[in-house]
């Protein structure tokens, strides 16, 4: 899991990376939050791990060609306290995450393993709380960043809803895109995204399969 916060707005994101070799991979998506984001200049600090450390440089680059300025600042060696704001965001991630778990198994009354795919959505989707309704100095991290007030709809984390594609289809819901504010959700063993949703399920035991099913992560 590679964990991201933005100093400046208090956002913070989480991205499950697959391998933790594909640099590549974390680079495309960190375009994507700074894009969302919108800074002409940043400045990136990470963690003093080789791997992780050659992300920035490539996003420098990809970030130049869109005439846009970067700055490097590595984290230092064995100091916990050189990223503590990131730390401390982690530790706010957790904390919203295993509440997202709890209401899960709640419902069903039973324990989900942290080895299904639904525990790292409940990381992303923990983010995405924290940044749309968590104020910060009086105002979110979404109104720090975008300067106006959410007004989405959304549906609790994990809940079985209909999804629309032609007909309407039985899905779990996991989250919502940056920016497009679209509905992410998981269908069988695929991740898609849609415009509409509708809720009818108040028992969700009965939906138990949908849960059995291998959803993949990205």
């Amino acid at each position: 899991m590679l964990n991201v916060y933005d100093s400046h707005s208090g956002c913070v994101f989480a991205i499950p990376v697959p391998l933790k070799r594909n640099v590549h991979f974390m680079c495309r998506e960190l375009m994507k939050i700074l894009q969302f984001l919108g800074y002409s200049t940043v400045v990136l600090r990470c963690d003093a791990e080789p791997l992780l450390m050659k992300v920035p440089s490539l996003l420098k680059t990809a970030r130049q060609k869109l005439g846009a300025k970067t700055l490097l600042e590595n984290g230092q060696v064995r100091d916990p306290g050189s990223n503590a704001w990131v730390e401390n965001a982690v530790n706010r991630v957790k904390q919203q995450a295993m509440t997202l778990i709890y209401h899960l198994e709640l419902q069903f009354r039973m324990s989900f393993p942290v080895t299904h795919p639904l525990f790292s959505w409940c990381f992303v989707h923990a983010c995405w709380l924290l940044n749309h309704f968590v104020p910060k100095g009086g105002a979110t991290p979404f109104e720090g960043a975008c300067g106006r007030e959410y007004d989405g709809r959304i549906a609790c984390f994990a809940e079985p809803i209909l999804r629309f594609l032609g007909t309407w289809m039985k899905a779990l819901f996991l989250t919502k895109t940056v920016p497009n504010d679209m509905y992410v959700v998981g269908i069988g063993n695929r991740v898609r995204s849609t415009r509409a949703v509708k809720r009818i399920y108040k028992d969700w035991v009965p939906q138990l399969a949908m849960y059995q099913m291998v959803l993949t992560v990205g």
